[in-house]
């Protein structure tokens, strides 16, 4: 009689699942595994406060939740909220960062202690933002806390960005198994940092639910969309990276030309009052709507003409891939990851990190109407990729 093949087991550690890129990714590995696969999946978070977008996961997966290390991820905009004991932790920590003593300090801590589980692989979904010395906890956890035949650290970032080092990176990556970027691009740019890691680098794309993101799309929204009127969209997390303050100057720019259009940026963030205030101020509040966060944005995407990406940074936008699959054409930033996925002329435009030459590519659109919906774009590289990991 044939015995039954155990499956696999797969943790992966992230510091919470706030709003942003790090956590959509995440949730879409997580329903892929679920309905894709027979694994055994463990979701560990050090904060327990998921956004209203993630909340099904708490009831869909075993969350574990290892609130000892809490106190660790504060953030100082909500410093009132927190005990008093927590908060001067926060600043003892925020000493040994400007020391930069805290890795060694966290380090300790994640040695002591010992998750009591073993996996075939176990994840460190986020990356840590060295430049500022961030350290987000799961990189340590799966390095010192766990037991796991594989290990793997996630990159959602630019190297440039986040501002790693050769010093950081050999020791950060020493004894994890697999180095995985979200494209070609950032695993490039990683190994010109590190050539000795080439063996364990890998390019693992997102994860994206086509029939879900398409089922999501068909809700119905409020906003209406005028006759003659171009309309742009622009998802995304209210963070300077992304460059939303461009988007007011390219509207600006367009309304004093007479241009008719409609631009709807959706995502959250504490500058929110503060980009709705400029659009009123620049007279362009008709024309931009800075909406705030959504647990659907896929509507708006699919209502609109074009989708806008103004960043100066990411490592593999998920929005893009999502407004393709929609078939909705991307106007996007010069990223290096975006030149994976948009085709010049097919089914979107690269242009320059600049409000300017923004806006004359889109008045290039509005002016000749033009129009490149119909165009077929496929993405399910990742399903093999993924697989890579598990190969024994």
């Amino acid at each position: 009689m044939n015995k039954m093949k155990p499956s696999k087991k797969i943790l992966f550690a992230c510091p919470d699942m706030k709003i942003g890129g790090i956590s959509s990714s995440l949730a879409g590995w997580l329903y892929y595994l679920k309905q894709d696969t027979d694994f055994e999946v463990d979701l560990v978070v050090f904060n327990d406060e998921f956004d209203s977008k993630y909340e099904s996961i708490k009831h869909d997966f075993n969350v574990i939740y290892l609130k000892q290390f809490r106190s660790l991820r504060l953030s100082r905009y909500e410093l009132k909220n927190y005990p008093t004991s927590w908060v001067f932790q926060f600043f003892g920590l925020l000493l040994l960062r400007k020391l930069h003593l805290q890795k060694f300090y966290l380090r300790r801590k994640f040695k002591k202690f010992h998750f009591d589980k073993t996996y075939d692989l176990a994840i460190s979904f986020a990356n840590d933002i060295v430049k500022r010395q961030d350290f987000v906890l799961s990189n340590d956890f799966v390095e010192f806390s766990v037991h796991a035949t594989k290990k793997a650290s996630w990159i959602h970032s630019t190297i440039d960005n986040i501002g790693m080092t050769r010093k950081y990176a050999l020791s950060r990556y020493k004894n994890i198994d697999f180095i995985v970027n979200v494209s070609e691009a950032g695993k490039e740019s990683l190994l010109e940092l590190v050539p000795e890691y080439a063996k364990k680098t890998v390019v693992v794309s997102n994860p994206i639910n086509v029939k879900l993101l398409q089922e999501k799309a068909e809700m119905e929204i409020s906003v209406e969309k005028n006759k003659g009127e171009f309309t742009f969209v622009t998802v995304s997390r209210i963070s300077p990276e992304k460059r939303l303050d461009r988007i007011p100057e390219i509207a600006q720019k367009l309304k004093l030309k007479g241009f008719n259009f409609h631009w709807l940026v959706i995502g959250g963030g504490k500058d929110l009052s503060h980009f709705q205030a400029l659009c009123k101020q620049m007279n362009v509040e008709n024309e931009v709507q800075f909406l705030g966060a959504s647990s659907n944005p896929f509507p708006y995407v699919k209502n609109a003409d074009y989708f806008v990406l103004t960043s100066d940074v990411e490592a593999q936008p998920l929005v893009v891939l999502e407004a393709l699959l929609l078939g909705i054409p991307v106007i996007a930033t010069d990223i290096p990851a975006v030149k994976d996925i948009v085709i010049e002329g097919e089914n979107g435009y690269i242009v320059p990190k600049d409000s300017i030459k923004i806006a004359e590519k889109i008045e290039e659109i509005i002016v000749q109407k033009r129009c490149l919906k119909g165009f077929s774009f496929h993405y399910d590289r990742f399903k093999t990729e993924f697989q890579q990991l598990l190969k024994n």
